[in-house]
């Protein structure tokens, strides 16, 4: 049987975005420095030498940058995106965005991939290796002109003739003096201030020169063989005199914001890399990865199909929303292949981040079974499910044969979607709600949605959870997601009754270290909140859910082409709903039956109560556990996982999902949502 996986264990693959961005002389000494050949970097820019020589280097990108403590987290750098578009405050009101690093590249092939004018650097000791994809490093404080060895035009890169040495590189210092021999990338000992979890900041307008991260950078650059290469922090860069001989469009102004079009650059990058590289790199992630640049082409975000050569067009014509949507993809991407290099980078290095397992978490065995000893202490195991809260007790889904869309009328013996198609061929639009089962990515927004439809509908008595194994007939896209017609009851692994009332946290998501907190205390007090099953059918095993959607997806018709070809898994009859069952227990029935104690519980006496202590002291586990490691949860399923490996599992899965908020859809905007979602144009394409 093979297991799905959303931690990934990947060969280092990506440049971050291009965004233009005398006291202990012994500490420098202490600080491993990366062995790179000859002690040179380099980068790739859309900006000319001119340019970049007006502005005295390559500058962090926002003014008073360090004077916000959360631009010096490596890691907000490289998730941020252009001009940070995939930060939570991008669009709000008063928000610059503000980093204290350049990127740069331990390899001239990964600079090679951007820009147009390539830069070849002499490598100084506030450049930070922690161990990010494709040799990726960062220049606290930027890059001074003076390092700048040579340049070339990207199209004549190959000519090693065509190089123009820089006028104005200080071949004396850093080649002939005595510090010379330091002039070297530093990987270890990095101040945890600056490596870190992500600092999200409000960028916007706060000042705080004494936070953690400015008085790091003071004490890491503090130090005569720094100040001897880099000078004075924070940077003073130097002003030069124009000339005549250095190649450039004209006068740079002050720093520029990254262009418009460099999301689709960066993710042009993956495209080029075509399916066999990808596979090669990520062999057990390739189709994760090919998800998303699906996604990226058939969206505009200024790509080119690598199998068809022609334009997808440019974000300069795009909305604020689609240039949006693009970066989000970006930022999916990098935090994919992130995670993946924490196990192995380009320098040797270990896993990066605090207590970081860094491997990947597949496990492999048989359905409903444990295939490893007992007591034994093995890999997260994992499966491709989702989430789905109903006010129906398993019993009574049992005996309805599963879950049909909450608007489907009339539960008659046609089963015609509503309204019935006109005579004469004309095509009618759908009815979504009578349509679509919605499932969750978390289970804090499929329990919000249980407790919402019990409310409404069997008051008193409290809904359920159900692990569901994806099939094709789930369309997916980033939080969205549903089930075209219904779901049937032998897929589903297990449940989980939802304490009367529950609603998740509204605060601000933890970040990742404290999430992984969060999920290994909860494991270690109780991997037993989910009951099994016994009717699941090992059959859905080979499925997965559907991404994205197909181009035409707006009539019946569309539809019934899409469920001819992705609902034979599920048994699809050629109509609506999915399935005729053989009793349909509506809110008013399975509000009856509880009453009359006619319905058996969820679970054992006392375990709800269980439960509902177990959310109130977990709420955070709770709320933002993924579907993807329910198994986990479940007993009999995947209990031999180590309580840290199942937690690393829980981090980095939350960590890819997009969430809009904690609680995902509320009831009234059930359908809603998910028209739209379906209504969009990508391409068709099963995981």
């Amino acid at each position: 049987m093979r297991w799905a996986t959303i931690v990934i264990s990947a060969a280092p693959l990506w440049l971050s975005w291009l965004a233009s961005s005398n006291a202990n002389p012994g500490a420098a000494l202490l600080r491993r420095q990366s062995n790179r050949p000859d002690g040179f970097v380099f980068r790739g820019d859309s900006r000319s030498p001119r340019e970049i020589r007006a502005t005295g280097g390559f500058q962090p990108q926002g003014t008073d940058w360090q004077r916000h403590d959360s631009s010096f987290s490596i890691e907000r750098h490289y998730d941020a995106g252009p001009n940070g578009c995939g930060l939570d405050q991008h669009g709000k009101p008063g928000f610059t965005f503000r980093t204290a690093y350049v990127s740069l590249a331990q390899q001239r092939e990964t600079s090679e991939a951007y820009g147009t004018w390539l830069y070849e650097i002499r490598a100084t000791p506030n450049m930070l290796d922690d161990g990010y994809p494709e040799g990726e490093v960062f220049a606290l404080g930027g890059v001074q002109w003076r390092q700048i060895r040579r340049y070339v035009l990207m199209s004549n890169r190959a000519d090693e003739a065509a190089w123009v040495d820089n006028p104005d590189y200080n071949v004396q210092l850093y080649e002939r003096s005595a510090n010379a021999v330091h002039c070297r990338v530093t990987a270890d000992a990095l101040p945890p201030e600056l490596t870190g979890d992500s600092l999200d900041g409000d960028d916007s307008g706060r000042e705080d020169e004494s936070g953690g991260g400015f008085a790091a950078a003071i004490r890491f650059m503090d130090n005569s063989i720094m100040d001897a290469l880099v000078g004075d922090f924070p940077p003073q860069f130097q002003r030069y005199p124009p000339r005549d001989d250095i190649p450039g469009p004209g006068d740079a102004n002050e720093i520029d914001p990254p262009k418009d079009n460099q999301v689709g650059e960066l993710i042009q990058h993956y495209v080029d890399l075509g399916a066999e590289r990808l596979d090669q790199l990520f062999p057990r992630a390739s189709q994760v990865v090919q998800q998303f640049l699906d996604e990226a082409e058939q969206g505009s975000c200024g790509v080119q199909s690598r199998s068809n050569k022609r334009s997808m067009g440019g974000l300069r014509t795009r909305d604020d929303k689609a240039k949006d949507h693009c970066c989000k993809i970006l930022t999916k991407l990098k935090r994919t292949v992130r995670k993946g290099s924490r196990g192995k980078t380009s320098t040797g290095k270990g896993s990066r981040g605090k207590g970081s397992t860094g491997k990947g978490s597949t496990g492999k065995g048989s359905t409903g079974k444990d295939s490893r000893g007992k007591g034994s202490r093995g890999k997260a195991a994992t499966k491709p499910i989702v989430f789905y809260g109903d006010y129906l007790w398993p019993d009574e889904a049992k005996k309805q044969g599963g879950f049909l869309p909450r608007s489907t009328t009339p539960p008659g013996p046609t089963y015609d979607v509503d309204p019935p198609p006109v005579q004469g061929g004309e095509k009618v639009e759908i009815d979504w709600p009578t349509l679509l089962v919605p499932t969750y990515p978390t289970l804090g927004a499929a329990a919000k949605h249980a407790a919402e439809v019990a409310a409404k509908e069997t008051k008193g008595f409290g809904g359920v959870v159900y692990a569901v194994h994806a099939t094709p007939n789930m369309v997916s896209s980033g939080n969205d997601s549903a089930a075209v017609g219904g779901i049937l009851w032998t897929q589903v692994l297990g449940w989980m009754q939802v304490p009367e009332g529950y609603s998740p946290p509204r605060q601000v998501t933890p970040r990742r270290a404290k999430l992984r907190v969060h999920f290994e205390r909860a494991i270690k007090e109780s991997n037993e909140l989910f009951q099994q099953n016994k009717d699941y059918d090992a059959k859905f095993d080979r499925y997965n859910i559907t991404v994205d959607v197909p181009q035409q997806f707006h009539t019946i018709e569309d539809l019934s082409a899409f469920m001819k070809d992705k609902g034979q898994a599920v048994g699809w009859r050629g109509g609506f709903p999915l399935f005729e069952p053989p009793q349909v227990i509506d809110g008013a029935a399975s509000k009856a039956a509880k009453t009359s104690n006619a319905v058996a519980a969820p679970h054992e006496p006392g375990k709800l109560d269980k439960i509902g202590g177990y959310v109130k002291s977990h709420i955070w586990a709770i709320a933002l556990l993924p579907a993807v490691a329910v198994l986990n949860f479940i007993p009999g399923l995947g209990e031999a996982a180590d309580a840290a490996e199942v937690a690393a599992l829980c981090a980095d899965s939350v960590e890819s999902i997009e969430l809009a908020e904690v609680g995902g859809s509320s009831l009234g905007r059930v359908g809603t949502g998910l028209a739209q979602l379906l209504k969009n144009t990508a391409k068709l394409k099963v995981a």
